[in-house]
């Protein structure tokens, strides 16, 4: 079963409306993202873009070592989106992958233990998905029907 269509049968049982809730459930998994990124400069957290129907495939020279810039474009992009859009959340930075999954080739520093970031041992893609759950139960839960 898509991601879709379990949204679309939550909010069904639940009486609320699929497009708000897809919203809400975008919103929060994108924001944990950002949060649980680790900081270096800010760059990898300034470089996380929200786009409709497309992955956006930029990125930028910017930090933004709080996310507070990438995760209001991000709601910004996600309010817009309509019944039927596809939402994409992306970082196109080189080592994004490398801290996600631990591939640091120098795997002990200040920064590193195990070829991991200290900051984002467990990434901070994986570890939000897991909850995806629990942020479809929260979003159906606190949207009106």
């Amino acid at each position: 079963m898509s991601f879709s269509l379990e949204v679309k049968e939550f909010a069904d049982k639940t009486g609320k409306n699929v497009l708000d809730v897809t919203r809400e459930i975008a919103i929060d998994l994108f924001t944990g993202i950002s949060r649980q990124t680790p900081v270096d400069t800010g760059r990898l957290k300034r470089n996380w873009n929200a786009s409709l129907n497309s992955p956006d495939l930029s990125t930028t020279t910017s930090v933004d070592p709080a996310g507070e810039a990438s995760i209001s474009n991000m709601k910004g992009v996600v309010k817009k989106a309509k019944a039927g859009d596809s939402i994409f959340y992306s970082n196109n930075l080189v080592y994004a992958p490398i801290i996600e999954y631990g591939l640091y080739p120098i795997t002990e520093s200040p920064r590193t233990s195990g070829g991991f970031s200290r900051q984002a041992p467990n990434g901070m893609v994986r570890v939000n998905i897991a909850r995806v759950n629990e942020i479809m139960r929260k979003a159906i839960a606190g949207i009106p029907k």
